[in-house]
């Protein structure tokens, strides 16, 4: 069985050389469904980049693989499926991450932060970056730090943002630029939020979301008690 799920992958390896997608793609998701790490993220790669999702030759390749017992690619068709392919590369991405494929879990975080193939949930996004964080991930400190000080699926806190922010530099040497950056735009916005809080509201879209948050629950708060009265 072990021989026959290498040689699966191996055959993919061959047939995504070629560029033969849609053969590649259906070998991968084969040897996906086996549980080999490498082809489950093999498959969302090649889901989340359009590869396989429409006929590119290998039509009849796939159509031979699915009636001898392959894994029939539900996306493949003449336009493709581009919103169930995301939600299945999801699962894939998920599966490698239970695996400990690091690059795995910080795109599933980067699904539920920006909505690919799945439902946008920022308290998720922030749940996947903790557990990538635990590992020490840069790039999942960095996440973090930056969701903190939007207040994305976080508080809205700026002191535990720079906490983020520096645990990403001290994990990686190669953050510290894209730290120096965030941290210089963190202090020219508090700045301007205090000083001149309109232009504030134009230059960042977090603080007019957090501000238009605001206003509306005051408004629903004088709402309230205006019924009470």
């Amino acid at each position: 069985a072990e021989r026959g799920q290498w040689a699966s992958l191996s055959a993919a390896h061959k047939a995504f050389s070629n560029k033969a997608y849609g053969r590649a793609l259906t070998l991968y998701v084969r040897a996906a469904e086996m549980g080999i790490e490498v082809a489950e993220s093999n498959v969302a790669y090649m889901l989340t980049k359009g590869l396989g999702l429409a006929p590119d030759g290998s039509d009849a390749e796939v159509a031979e693989l699915v009636a001898n017992g392959g894994v029939a690619p539900w996306w493949y068709a003449a336009n493709g499926n581009a919103t169930g392919a995301l939600g299945y590369a999801l699962r894939m991405r998920q599966r490698a991450a239970t695996q400990g494929n690091l690059a795995a879990m910080m795109a599933v975080g980067d699904a539920f932060y920006y909505g690919r193939g799945v439902t946008r949930d920022w308290a998720q996004a922030v749940a996947v970056y903790r557990h990538a964080s635990h590992l020490r991930n840069a790039q999942a400190f960095f996440n973090l730090g930056s969701m903190q000080e939007r207040g994305e699926g976080l508080p809205r806190d700026l002191h535990l943002a720079k906490r983020f922010y520096d645990q990403a530099k001290s994990t990686n040497t190669e953050a510290a630029v894209p730290v120096m950056v965030a941290l210089a735009a963190m202090r020219v916005c508090a700045w301007m939020e205090k000083s001149v809080p309109w232009l504030a509201r134009l230059l960042f879209p977090h603080v007019r979301r957090l501000h238009e948050a605001e206003m509306r629950a005051k408004a629903a708060s004088s709402s309230s008690l205006e019924n009470v009265e």
